[in-house]
């Protein structure tokens, strides 16, 4: 079961797909990054790399979400997450490597095996991550300016689905990973 931890990453995930706030996510909430992405990295529309990213995210939906689900609400996206990436550890790497395979061949424009900072920060954004957290993602996640290689990446990736350790790099991958608090006066 997903900790109170990884349930919060899951919640910022949802929130990030769900960029219309209509309460739940949908395939076209995956293309739409897709796309996102597609122009974010001045690519055609019919490149090659974004053919397998779309590829990847409908696998990535009928993997977790099942064949023919149209939509699903939050407490059914981190109860599919949960089960198929976090409880199911053994089959995340099997579940997610089209995914982050296909996003970082997408982002890795200068083909150097390495995502510098620029092509890190344009994933983020391309993502639904805001100036403040860019940066700070990047921060943690670039190595002091050395970029993020492609066992690296996946590392993160994986991190941030089934890590729990506050601190790990791949927990930043989408910002902040820290609870929100609020002060009062």
């Amino acid at each position: 079961m997903a900790s109170e931890f990884q349930t919060r990453k899951l919640i910022r995930r949802f929130g990030l797909l769900d960029a219309d706030h209509a309460g739940h996510v949908e395939p076209a909430d995956y293309l739409r990054i897709a796309e996102r992405l597609r122009c974010a990295f001045g690519l055609a529309d019919d490149d090659a790399r974004v053919a397998a990213l779309r590829d990847a995210y409908e696998r990535l939906w009928r993997d977790v979400h099942g064949d023919g689900t149209a939509k699903v609400t939050l407490e059914e996206f981190v109860t599919a997450n949960d089960k198929a990436l976090i409880a199911g550890v053994a089959t995340f790497d099997a579940t997610v490597r089209p995914l982050w395979e296909a996003l970082f061949a997408l982002a890795d424009l200068d083909g150097d095996g390495r995502l510098d900072a620029p092509e890190l920060s344009s994933l983020l954004r391309a993502h639904g991550l805001v100036e403040p957290q860019v940066a700070a993602a990047v921060e943690h996640l670039a190595h002091h300016g050395r970029g993020v290689s492609r066992d690296d990446f996946a590392r993160v990736c994986r991190e941030y689905f089934t890590g729990e350790d506050l601190d790990a790099p791949g927990n930043w991958l989408l910002g902040d990973p820290r609870p929100l608090t609020v002060g009062l006066d």
